[in-house]
C-alpha cells in the first residue's frame, strides 16, 4: 500500500518537475523580445500583454524590426541574437533571403552595412553623402550589365562606384553632323577601279603637311577605303541603269558604311535623272548629364575624345575616352575597361 503511495507521489513530483523545466525552456528560448521601432514601443510592454502584442502585429501593415535573443547552440555560440521583421503579422527571417525586403538588394547586404531597413526609402538615401544612393552603391560599377557584383560601401564616402555610372544620355543630347555627297563616276587604271566622291559640304581631312583642314576636294577611293577623316568607308558598288522615255540613265549605286555602328547609306550616280546630292548624317558627339548632387553638370564629349569626371569634393577625378557613339548607346573606356551607357528616348532621364 505504501509502495503504491510512493509511486503516485513520484509521478506527481515528476509532473511538477516537467512543467517547471518546460517553463524554464520556454523562457530561455525567447528570453526577451526587443522591438527596435521606438515609435511603437508603447504597444509592447511585458510578458503579461503577450496576446495584445500578437493582436497589434496582425493589424499593422508597416515594418517592425524584432530582435529575438535565445539560448541554444547557433552559429557556434551558446547565446545568439537574430533580427526578424514583421509585416502584416507575418514574421520573416532576413538572413534566409526568402523574401527580399527591398528588391533587388539582398537583405544580407542591408544587414552587413547596418542600414535601417525599417525605412522604406532607405535605398534612395545617400548614407555617406558622396552623391550615390544606397541602391547605386549596391549596383556598383556595372549597373546595366551585372548589378550587385562590384558593390561599394554605403557608409564610406571614399568608397563609391566609378563616376561614369552617374552619366546619363538621351536621344535629344546627341549631336549630328550632316554631310552631302555626289557620286560622280568611276575611273579604272592598272591599280584597280576608283570611285569619285564629291563633297558638297566641307569634310575634315589632312593636307599634305598633315594639318587638319576642311575641304570639298574630290576623293578618288577604292572599295574599303575611308572618306577622309570621317568614320565612313566605301562598302559596295552596284552597276545598274534604267530607261526612261527611250533614254538610258546610269543609276549605279555606291554604298557607304559607318565603320563603328554599321549604319549604311546609298549614293546614286549623279546625272540629269538623279541630280540631287545624298545626305549622310553622322552622330559624332553627345552632351551627357552628370549628376552627383541636386544640379546636373553638362559634359560634352566628341567621339574619340577624352573627358574628365570629378567627385563632389573635386578631390578625385577619373579620365574616360568616348570610343563609340550611336543612337542606342555610348561606350566609354577607362584603364582598358569598356562601359556602356544606354541612350534613352526620354527627354529627361535623370
Amino acid at each position: 500500500m505504501k509502495t503504491r503511495r510512493y509511486y503516485y507521489l513520484l509521478i506527481i513530483i515528476g509532473c511538477i518537475m516537467i512543467v517547471f523545466f518546460l517553463n524554464i525552456i520556454r523562457k530561455s528560448i525567447f528570453k526577451e523580445i526587443v522591438f527596435l521601432d521606438k515609435k511603437k514601443e508603447d504597444l509592447f510592454m511585458d510578458s503579461s500583454t503577450q496576446h495584445r502584442k500578437i493582436y497589434h502585429l496582425q493589424d499593422m501593415e508597416d515594418l517592425l524590426k524584432i530582435q529575438l535573443s535565445s539560448k541554444g547552440i547557433e552559429d557556434g555560440h551558446l547565446f545568439s541574437t537574430r533580427i526578424y521583421y514583421s509585416r502584416k503579422g507575418i514574421l520573416h527571417d532576413l538572413q534566409e533571403e526568402v523574401t527580399l525586403l527591398y528588391p533587388p538588394v539582398p537583405n544580407q547586404w542591408l544587414i552587413d552595412h547596418d542600414l535601417d531597413y525599417s525605412n522604406p526609402n532607405i535605398l534612395n538615401e545617400d548614407s555617406d553623402n558622396d552623391g550615390f544612393t544606397n541602391l547605386e552603391e549596391w549596383a556598383g560599377e556595372e549597373p546595366y550589365q551585372a548589378p550587385g557584383t562590384q558593390s561599394s560601401d554605403p557608409n564610406n564616402p571614399n568608397s563609391h562606384p566609378l563616376l561614369w555610372t552617374k552619366l546619363r544620355g538621351n536621344i535629344n543630347s546627341l549631336h549630328k553632323n550632316n554631310y552631302y555627297f555626289d557620286f560622280i563616276g568611276t575611273e579604272k587604271n592598272n591599280q584597280g577601279e576608283y570611285f569619285l566622291i564629291q563633297p558638297q559640304t566641307p569634310i575634315p581631312d589632312k593636307n599634305t603637311q598633315g594639318k587638319n583642314i576642311l575641304t570639298k576636294k574630290v576623293k578618288h577611293l577604292k572599295i574599303g577605303e575611308r572618306i577622309a577623316d570621317l568614320p565612313i568607308a566605301l562598302s559596295y558598288y552596284s552597276n545598274d541603269e534604267t530607261i526612261y522615255k527611250d533614254i538610258h540613265y546610269d543609276i549605279s549605286t555606291l554604298t557607304l558604311r559607318q565603320s563603328v555602328t554599321g549604319e549604311s547609306w546609298s549614293l546614286v550616280r549623279k546625272s540629269s535623272f538623279h541630280p540631287q546630292s545624298s545626305l549622310v548624317s553622322i552622330i559624332d558627339a553627345i552632351t551627357f548629364d552628370y549628376k552627383l548632387n541636386s544640379s546636373a553638370q553638362k559634359i560634352y564629349a566628341i567621339n574619340g575624345s577624352f573627358f574628365k569626371l570629378e567627385d563632389l569634393e573635386a578631390s578625385e577625378s577619373e579620365i574616360y575616352q568616348l570610343i563609340r557613339l550611336d543612337s542606342k548607346e555610348a561606350v566609354v573606356e577607362r584603364n582598358g575597361h569598356h562601359y556602356s551607357i544606354p541612350i534613352t528616348n526620354e527627354f529627361n532621364n535623370l
